[in-house]
Parts: structure tokens; C-alpha cells; sequence
């Protein structure tokens, strides 16, 4: 009994001798991601990101400088203030 295949069926199970076709190599200009912009916005998202996180951040560490600083001054100005009495 001889099993014989089309090359359509030995293709569809992932054998044969039928001729396959070349990857091929997308160019630079060819990448979709650059060419319709979508890194751009990519780009300006975690620009803005690191952005908002940066200014967060800053925000935080001036207002507990300025707290430090308050209550520094009303520890020693209390401080200075009983001395001279």
C-alpha cells in the first residue's frame, strides 16, 4: 500500500519538497512603527512620564524641606526666645 501526498497536504503538515518563500527583510523606512508616527508618540509618553514623575518628585522634596525648615526655626527660636527671658 503506497501512501502518496499532494504538495499541498505535505505543506499543510509541515513537510515535503515544495519550494518556500524567502523572508523577506523589512527595510529602516519600511518599519510600520516609524512610518505612521506611532513612535513619536511613544516617545512623548514616557517623556511625559518621566516628566510628571521628575516634577512630582520635586514638589514632595520642597514642601519637606520647607516643613524641615519651619520646624527647625520654631524649635530654636522657642529655644533662643526662653534663653533670653
Amino acid at each position: 500500500m503506497a501512501l502518496t501526498l499532494t504538495a499541498v497536504e505535505a505543506q499543510l503538515h509541515g513537510g515535503g519538497t515544495t519550494t518556500t518563500t524567502k523572508n523577506k527583510k523589512i527595510s529602516f523606512s519600511d518599519n510600520p512603527i516609524l512610518a505612521n508616527g506611532t513612535l513619536f508618540y511613544i516617545a512623548i509618553s514616557i517623556s511625559f512620564t518621566l516628566w510628571c514623575t521628575g516634577r512630582g518628585l520635586d514638589y514632595m522634596m520642597d514642601r519637606h524641606e520647607q516643613q524641615a525648615n519651619t520646624r527647625a526655626f520654631q524649635k530654636y527660636n522657642n529655644h533662643t526666645q526662653q534663653e533670653v527671658y
